[in-house]
C-alpha cells in the first residue's frame, strides 16, 4: 500500500502597485519583475537548471463589464530582459495606444512561444476572446515531456504568472512596479529506494530498472484558471477542455543509476481523478471512449482511477520483477497538480512481485512493496519508521543542548489515525529535567513537539530519551546535555 501526503507549498506571493490614469500624451508602460522557481523561494519550487528561461511573451487583456477580454500578444526580446536580485527577470512592458483606460491585467508566459504564435495564427484566440476561452485552448502536448533528460540537457519547462488585479499603466518616468509569480506547467515525480538512508541494503536487493507512469493526462493547460476568489488556483488541477487520460499506453523512464532516487527525471501534466456524474464515475479513455463504473464498488477495484506507476525492477537477483504503485492517500487517489514535487520512496519489498507487466497493473492490492509519497510540506520528515500499513517520522532523532537548557520543537508526521483521529503519543523517560509536550494535530496528521531540558546543576554530561509512539510504531529521540 502507498500513503500520499502532499503539501502544496506554491503560495501566491505576488504584489502590486498600481499607477493612476494614462497621460495621453506618453506611451504607457509597466515594469515587471518576474519571480521565477527557484529551490529557494516557498511560493514556486525547482530543482537545479529548471527554472531555465529563453522565451517571455505576455498576453494583454483588457477590462471589458468585469470580464478580461484578450487585447493583443507582446513577445519580449531577449536583449530587453535583465536580471535581478534573487534570479528575478525584469523587463519593461511597453503598451500601443489601444485605449485601455480601464485597466489591463497582463499574463506572463515563458517557454511557451510556438504554442502561442499558433493559436493567434490560426485565429483560434482573438481581439474579444475571453480569458478564460485562452486558457483553456492554450496547451502542450504532455507526451514531450515524458521522456527522461539527460544531465545538462534540462528541458525548458512552460511557466505562466497573472497580475492579480487590473493595471493602470503610466508614463515612463512614474512606472509602477508590478511583480508576478511564475509557476510551472508540469508536476514532478521522483522515485528511489530509501532515499533518507544512504546505506540502506535495500538498494542492494531491489534496483529499479524501469518506471512506467500510468493513468496521466495526453495534454495540459499552460496557464491556471486564476479564479482566486473560489480556491487557490496552484492546488487544484487545471485540465484542458478535450481532455484525454493516457490509461492504457505506457510512458517509461529508464533509469542511468538504478541503485538511487531517480531525481528530475519525470515531469507529467496535471491529473485528476475519477469524476462522479449522475452516480457513475466518468472516465475517459482514448482508446475505447468513455468508460462508466459504478462507484459503489471499492475505489481500489478501479484500475484507471487515478495516477499510478509500474515500477521494473531486480529483485534479489530476480530481473524483470513488476510491482504497482498507486499515488495515493488515505482518502484515495489525489489530483497531480502542477508546479509540485512529488517523492515516491520505497521502503521494504515483500515478494518478488509479478513476472508480467499487466499482471501488475492488475494487481489492485499492491501489498509486495511498500512505499509513501511525500509533498513539499514534508520535506523536512527524514527520520521515517514504517509498519507496512502505515508511517511515522520526525525531523530530528537527537537534541544537543547546552549546559543552561532551552526550548525546542520536533515535528512529526504520521498515517495512523484511529476513530478519525490522528494517533500519536509522546512521553520523556527522564521528566525530571527533560518535558515534552505534544500539540493537536494539523488534518494532514503532522504534530509539534514542544520539549524543554531545564539546566544541568552538574559538571557531567547527561542523557535522556523521548519516546514517540504511533499505532505500533515506537520512535526514539536521543537528548543530551552538556555539563560545561
Amino acid at each position: 500500500m502507498i500513503l500520499l501526503y502532499v503539501m502544496f507549498s506554491v503560495l501566491s506571493c505576488t504584489t502590486e502597485e498600481t499607477g493612476g490614469l494614462i497621460p495621453q500624451d506618453k506611451v504607457p508602460a509597466v515594469r515587471l519583475e518576474l519571480d521565477i522557481p527557484s529551490t529557494s523561494s516557498y511560493s514556486t519550487k525547482a530543482a537545479f537548471q529548471e527554472n531555465t528561461i529563453n522565451e517571455i511573451d505576455v498576453l494583454v487583456f483588457k477590462n471589458e463589464e468585469g470580464r478580461d477580454k484578450f487585447l493583443y500578444h507582446q513577445a519580449i526580446p531577449d536583449s530587453e530582459i535583465t536580471e535581478g536580485p534573487g534570479n528575478k527577470k525584469i523587463f519593461t512592458m511597453n503598451f500601443d495606444t489601444t485605449d485601455i483606460s480601464n485597466g489591463v491585467r497582463l499574463m506572463i508566459l515563458a517557454n511557451s512561444h510556438n504554442e502561442i504564435e499558433t493559436l493567434i495564427q490560426n485565429n483560434v484566440i482573438s481581439e474579444g476572446t475571453d480569458r478564460e476561452i485562452v486558457h483553456k485552448k492554450l496547451t502542450f502536448d504532455g507526451k514531450r515531456w515524458m521522456v527522461p533528460y539527460i544531465s545538462g540537457n534540462v528541458p525548458l519547462f512552460p511557466m505562466c504568472g497573472l497580475t492579480t488585479s487590473h493595471l493602470y499603466p503610466s508614463q515612463e518616468n512614474d512606472m509602477p512596479v508590478t511583480r508576478v509569480t511564475l509557476y510551472r506547467s508540469l508536476a514532478r515525480i521522483d522515485v528511489g529506494v530509501d532515499i533518507y538512508n544512504s546505506t540502506s541494503a535495500l538498494r542492494n536487493e531491489f534496483q529499479i530498472k524501469e518506471i512506467s507512469v500510468m493513468g496521466i493526462n495526453q495534454i495540459g493547460c499552460i496557464t491556471r484558471l486564476f479564479d482566486e476568489e473560489l480556491y487557490d488556483p496552484v492546488e487544484v488541477a487545471n485540465l484542458p477542455e478535450e481532455n484525454t487520460r493516457l490509461v492504457d499506453l505506457r510512458n517509461t523512464y529508464v533509469l542511468a543509476n538504478a541503485s538511487y532516487a531517480m531525481e528530475g527525471q519525470i515531469y507529467v501534466p496535471e491529473s485528476d481523478v475519477l469524476n462522479i456524474v449522475d452516480n457513475y464515475v466518468l472516465e475517459y479513455s482514448d482508446l475505447n471512449g468513455p468508460v462508466y463504473i459504478n462507484p459503489n464498488a471499492d475505489p481500489k477495484t478501479l484500475p484507471y482511477n487515478g495516477v499510478y506507476l509500474i515500477i521494473k525492477a531486480t529483485y534479489k537477483g530476480q530481473d524483470n520483477r513488476y510491482y504497482r504503485i498507486d499515488m495515493e492517500d488515505t482518502d484515495g487517489y489525489c489530483q497531480i497538480v502542477r508546479n509540485h514535487k512529488y517523492v515516491v520512496n520505497i521502503m521494504s519489498v515483500n515478494n518478488n512481485g509479478h513476472a508480467a507487466f499487466t499482471e501488475a497493473m492488475n494487481d489492485i492490492s499492491t501489498n509486495g512493496i511498500n512505499s509513501f509519497v511525500l509533498g513539499e510540506e514534508d520535506a523536512d520528515i527524514v527520520h521515517i519508521a514504517t509498519s507496512g500499513k502505515y508511517l511515522m517520522g520526525t525531523d530530528k532523532n537527537e537534541i544537543a543542548v547546552a549546559k543552561g537548557g532551552n526550548y525546542y520543537e520536533i515535528k512529526i508526521k504520521t498515517t495512523y489515525s484511529k476513530n478519525g483521529q490522528w494517533q500519536c503519543t509522546a512521553r520523556s523517560e527522564n521528566p525530571e529535567w527533560l518535558n515534552v509536550n505534544l500539540g493537536t494535530p494539523t488534518n494532514k496528521g503532522r504534530f509539534a513537539l514542544t520539549v524543554s531540558v531545564s539546566q544541568n546543576g552538574t559538571n557531567a554530561e547527561r542523557q535522556g530519551k523521548i519516546i514517540i509512539t504511533s499505532g505500533t510504531i515506537q520512535m526514539e529521540v536521543n537528548v543530551m546535555q552538556s555539563g560545561s
